[in-house]
């Protein structure tokens, strides 16, 4: 995918000043937990939400709950 290794993202984080949702299904095998409950330290205003079952293709799988999560959110 990459022509290059991607630099270090997670340098960046610390640095975003507005709310954050990162949301993961639970099952997903690219997304991994460890990863949002990282995020979520390293951000300022940042909240991990995991959906329980749900994979990687989560807004596909349940849109209604995606809907939910992020007005939850806002």
């Amino acid at each position: 995918i990459y022509e290059h290794a991607p630099f270090d993202t997670w340098a960046h984080a610390p640095k975003v000043n507005v709310p954050a949702l990162a949301v993961r299904g639970e099952t997903s095998d690219l997304f991994f937990r460890s990863a949002g409950q990282r995020l979520e330290k390293k951000m300022q205003n940042c909240r991990f939400v995991e959906l329980d079952g749900k994979g990687h293709f989560f807004p596909m799988e349940d849109p209604e709950q995606v809907i939910d999560t992020v007005l939850s959110f806002l």
